[in-house]
């Protein structure tokens, strides 16, 4: 009997340490999948940081290619600006010559046309002398 109670103690005993290798297993398992998923999860936030990295690169580089296309569009912008302006005041300054000219001819033409009608004028009365005397 006693025989009877250790071996019966002694199948308690294996079944009991079946499930305490069991449950160590299932912990052991846990723990084992807890450092995979925590692994996983640290291998996720370092490539969100190299892509969080990569997106203010090009964030940046795409920033500098701007601030660089705007420089040399205003650079072209305020040469073409500046060459219409001056291109401008020359057509102004010739508009303003050729405007000065036409009057200094029209005033001179004007003149001659005085002096032509003044002398018409003096050779009409001395005509009109002439043949005063002469018919008289």
């Amino acid at each position: 009997m006693i025989e009877e109670k250790i071996n019966k103690s002694l199948n308690q005993l294996e079944t009991q340490l079946k499930d305490v290798k069991s449950a160590r297993e299932q912990v052991e398992k846990t723990v084992s999948s807890f450092d995979g998923l925590s692994q996983t999860a640290s291998d996720y936030v370092n490539s969100l940081k190299g892509i969080e990295n990569k997106l203010s690169e090009l964030i940046s580089l795409v920033g500098e290619d701007y601030r660089e296309k705007t420089s040399g569009f205003d650079k072209d912008r305020n040469a073409i600006i500046k060459s219409c302006n001056e291109a401008i005041d020359r057509v102004k300054d010739t508009a303003e010559t050729i405007k000065t000219d036409f009057a200094d001819t029209v005033k001179s033409f004007q003149n001659r046309l005085n002096y032509i009608l003044i002398a018409n004028i003096v050779i009409f009365i001395m005509i009109i002398v002439i043949l005063f005397v002469v018919l008289k």
